[in-house]
């Protein structure tokens, strides 16, 4: 039998038992809506279905690709091993210094520094001092060094530099990056200089500056996790990464660095949210529209195996409230990006979301690393997922999804256009929308903070600002010139001057675009909100806060609405009391009168609801006129909800209550 019969066997063979499967789905679905019921819409609009075989395995792909081949869908040929980049905040470099050795000798292969000459409440490097402070007794040649330099890199660039040449070393054994995004600070900041020819002229002399005399530091970053952060889906990080790498492809070829030197030197780090299966996808994804899109520039594919691809635990899903339960998020995070085949990764400590710097936190996120990495041994197989049809499909869904996005930026002049015209920003603020809405109707669950909360848990008043990145205020350094200047400046710093004061001035104002910038988004943020609201009225009142649960009838009777609320309102801080059931409506309404409870709760069926409801409600308010009355369940007649209503129930929790809304309403009855 030839292998085209073989083919066409086989694949009749498949079709036959599909329909068999989907027949049988249909009878356990018993009328039930196929697509409503078992397939899943992602935020980036893609449909996952309950089920995936071959047939799902889009043409484009073949299942016989293999590492180191064009697209690199299935990865690199000797990948290597996952760096682990924890960031260590500490107030002062001596203590950085203390913090840094003590995570290499236990795991940890790379130095990441603060922003350079930040402002914020822990240490950056301002002067050589501090750097050399920081620094003292880790060898460089042995671990690379990552340091931030916001929008421009003259700054850092001489201030590492002056490092490196004050200990003796050659600029040649350096590793790591001294890597600046322009369009990523210009859209984390909100703003940008009308004329940016400058800032990406500077960005030019570095990299060539550094393809010459530094092969091994990175120079050009794109940090996607500006978009990850702001609450991006994975399309569209995918899609403004791709967009900001075009512009600076098509900057720097005009400035005669050729692609293969641009890709040498990048650095693209993403962030990486809660989807395991669709982070995962995201890393093969990135590399496959890379690879097309150097082939639209007229570049050989083959230049992305020089792209570093670095991942970051997000931050948008974190939470202050339960904070332990942010090890299992990063866990299953971590994972994914590991699987992926990113090169390196960065995991913050589970309590970093409160702005402290646990000991404990960092050395739990550098084990967790190794963990997973090293002794779960995730990193030993090259592309886990490939030839998994789910994640093959997923991929190309992804990746075109992604083509998508980066076109429509193109059809507007670019990134940096689309910026000032607040084309991202505005899709991601409708992604943002719709979290949010999930969110507040528990649609989306975050466990400790939107469902099942801990009501021991308890926040600080007020959190951190965090660092404000550098500011913009260098004129621009044509690359023939960059040596000189940046001798001038590695000269500067090392005569003590501080790196603010040691690049050139601008010889003129410059003049700013300002635009929407993408502002950092954390989910449980509204919940931690609530919460400190419901601490502040219970130190004012040296109580806690109680809901009465008012259960009538039988177990059956109140079961599913009683558990319903109770958990509805403790994510407001409210300790639910739910010991007794009633059999009658005035037995509840005198034990709600006689109690402490800030809110009485009814919980029974629509059924009883007409002749329990009036009379409950009126007997409370007619005794406490401030008690709120809160009904489980939302009757369907208008004028069942009206007659409650004037009755003197306050408020209906059900399915699609806003969980915010509601629970704000009855704390600040509370708070007046």
């Amino acid at each position: 039998m030839g292998p085209e019969k073989n083919a066409a066997t086989s694949t009749t063979s498949l079709d036959a038992a599909l329909a068999a499967w989907r027949s049988q789905i249909d009878k356990d679905l018993k009328g039930a809506d196929f697509n409503r019921r078992l397939v899943t819409r992602t935020p980036e609009g893609i449909a996952l279905q309950p089920l995936y075989t071959r047939a799902n395995l889009p043409a484009s792909i073949s299942t016989r690709e293999k590492p180191g081949e064009a697209p690199f869908r299935r990865g690199l040929v000797n990948q290597p091993t996952c760096r682990k980049l924890q960031s260590i905040r500490r107030p002062d470099p001596a203590a950085f210094n203390t913090a840094i050795k003590h995570a290499l000798m236990n795991g940890q292969d790379a130095v990441v520094l603060p922003h350079v000459d930040t402002a914020g409440s822990d240490w950056s490097p301002h002067q050589l001092d501090d750097l050399t402070t920081a620094l003292a007794d880790v060898e460089l040649t042995a671990v690379p060094v990552h340091l931030r330099t916001g929008a421009d890199p003259l700054p850092a660039a001489a201030l590492y530099l002056a490092h490196a040449k004050a200990r003796g070393m050659a600029t040649e054994e350096l590793s790591g990056s001294v890597a600046a995004d322009p369009i990523g600070e210009s859209a984390r900041s909100g703003s940008a200089p009308t004329d940016d020819a400058a800032l990406l002229n500077n960005l030019d002399g570095w990299t060539q500056w550094c393809a010459s005399h530094a092969p091994g530091l990175r120079t050009i970053a794109i940090n996607a996790t500006v978009w990850s952060d702001a609450g991006a889906n994975a399309t569209q990080e995918l899609g403004f990464a791709l967009a900001t790498m075009a512009e600076y492809l098509r900057e720097f070829a005009g400035r005669k660095l050729d692609g293969l030197t641009v890709l040498r030197h990048s650095l693209v780090t993403f962030g990486v949210g809660p989807k395991f299966f669709t982070e995962l996808a995201k890393f093969r994804a990135w590399r496959v529209v890379v690879s097309k899109l150097l082939v639209g520039l007229g570049e050989d594919p083959m230049a992305a195996q020089g792209m570093a691809v670095h991942a970051q635990v997000g931050a948008w899903n974190k939470s202050q409230l339960d904070v332990h339960a942010n090890m299992l998020r990063s866990t299953t995070e971590a994972l994914s990006a590991i699987v992926g085949g990113v090169d390196g990764l960065q995991v913050p400590s589970f309590d970093e979301v409160l702005s402290e710097h646990s000991v404990m936190g960092e050395r739990i996120a550098r084990n967790l690393h190794a963990i997973i990495g090293e002794e779960f041994g995730f990193s030993n197989t090259q592309d886990a997922g490939g030839g998994s049809w789910y994640i093959e499909n997923l991929s190309d869904s992804l990746a075109r999804g992604a083509w998508d996005v980066f076109r429509e930026i193109e059809k507007q002049g670019g990134m940096r256009a689309a910026l000032k015209a607040d084309w991202p920003q505005s899709q991601v603020q409708a992604v943002v929308a719709s979290r949010e809405s999930d969110f507040a109707v528990r649609k989306s669950g975050m466990i400790g903070t939107n469902s099942f909360p801990n009501l021991r848990d308890r926040l600080s008043e007020t959190t951190s600002a965090g660092s404000t990145a550098c500011s913009v205020g260098l004129d621009s350094v044509d690359a023939r010139a960059w040596p000189e200047c940046l001798s001038a400046a590695v000269a500067a710093i090392r005569d003590g001057v501080a790196v603010a004061e040691a690049t050139p001035a601008p010889a003129k104002p410059i003049a700013m675009t300002t635009f929407t910038p993408a502002v950092p988004y954390r989910a449980a943020a509204v919940f931690e909100t609530l919460r400190r609201r419901a601490q502040k009225i219970e130190n004012k009142r040296g109580r806690d806060l109680t809901a009465l649960m008012l259960k009538m009838g039988p177990v059956k009777q109140h079961k599913p609405r009683a558990e319903f609320a109770t958990e509805f309102v403790s994510v407001g801080g409210f300790a639910p009391s739910a010991k007794q059931t009633f059999a009658t409506a005035s037995e509840a309404a005198m034990t709600a009168i006689e109690s402490d409870a800030d809110v009485a709760v009814i919980c029974s069926t629509d059924e009883t609801y007409p002749e329990l409801v009036p009379e409950i409600a009126r007997a409370i308010k007619a005794a406490k006129p401030a008690m709120q009355i809160v009904l489980a369940g939302l009757p369907r007649e208008e004028a069942m909800v009206e007659c409650f209503r004037s009755a003197g129930v306050d408020e209906f929790i059900h399915v699609r209550a806003h969980v915010p809304d509601v629970l704000g309403r009855l704390l600040t009855a509370l708070e007046v």
